[in-house]
């Protein structure tokens, strides 16, 4: 399906003055709406919504090259050990939420490892990217959020961190507003993709908002709050734009 893009800016326009309207007391979120509509010319943004599956596959056989498996990393890897805390969905789709009343899953945290690692295969074209770079990163990145490309000191993802997690609840508001981005920021993955119908948009969709939610508690937890509020969102968001954007050097350790 083709969509016009000016019918489609109009609408997102709209939505964008709604968002504001509603939610003017929260800081940065006219930037975060800016940086929403900026996707729709943004080539880092196309390349990796209409070629995720791709670059995750090519990932998938590096690993098995590796001659490593799942036990393998979760051995070698605490954050993987700690990571289990989370409940898994017993349902076997694409990104379930939980069905025992967690806000936060394992598949968050699973999401967030994907997303980059699709992140870094494109970036990195050819290159292997190695397990311990990438979860060594992700590390630094759910401690330092919009600052991962500082040369920061970082704390290590410990159990207190995940079972923080793992109790962690939204805040009505900020559920209510990240849902409101959200459906602004799939609305540029639909108009890439040209519809809704297909497995590649359900891999952007859930993955994207998985990895997204992830973010927000991680900036929750690190403030010391059980709930996520707007300003958890902002910063999500704000971190996952400069992710897409960033060079290959700022996205390695």
């Amino acid at each position: 399906m083709k969509y016009d893009i000016d019918i489609e800016m109009e609408l997102q326009h709209e939505n964008f003055d709604k968002i504001l309207k509603n939610f003017e007391y929260v800081d940065g979120l006219e930037e975060i709406l800016n940086e929403t509509l900026e996707l729709y010319d943004s080539e880092s943004f196309i390349d990796l919504t209409k070629n995720m599956e791709n670059y995750m596959n090519q990932h998938n056989k590096d690993f098995l090259t590796s001659n490593l498996t799942p036990e393998d990393l979760k051995e070698k890897f605490l954050i993987l050990q700690n990571a289990s805390i989370l409940k898994k969905s017993k349902i076997k789709l694409l990104y379930v939420p939980s069905l025992w009343g967690d806000t936060i899953v394992f598949e968050h945290f699973k999401a967030l490892t994907s997303f980059y690692a699709v992140l870094m295969k494109m970036k990195a074209n050819k290159d292997k990217i190695s397990e311990e770079k990438k979860f060594l990163f992700i590390e630094k990145l759910i401690y330092l959020l919009l600052d991962f490309d500082k040369n920061s000191t970082f704390k290590h993802a410990d159990k207190n961190f995940f079972h923080s997690l793992k109790k962690i609840k939204w805040d009505k508001n900020a559920n209510k507003l990240f849902d409101k981005i959200y459906d602004m920021h799939s609305d540029v993955i639909i108009y890439i993709l040209g519809g809704s119908f297909s497995k590649i948009f359900l891999y952007n969709q859930s993955g994207n908002y998985f990895a997204l939610t992830f973010l927000v508690a991680c900036n929750a937890v690190n403030h010391g709050r059980n709930r996520m509020i707007e300003d958890d969102v902002v910063i999500a968001f704000k971190t996952f734009y400069k992710l897409i954007h960033a060079d290959i050097d700022q996205l390695s350790i």
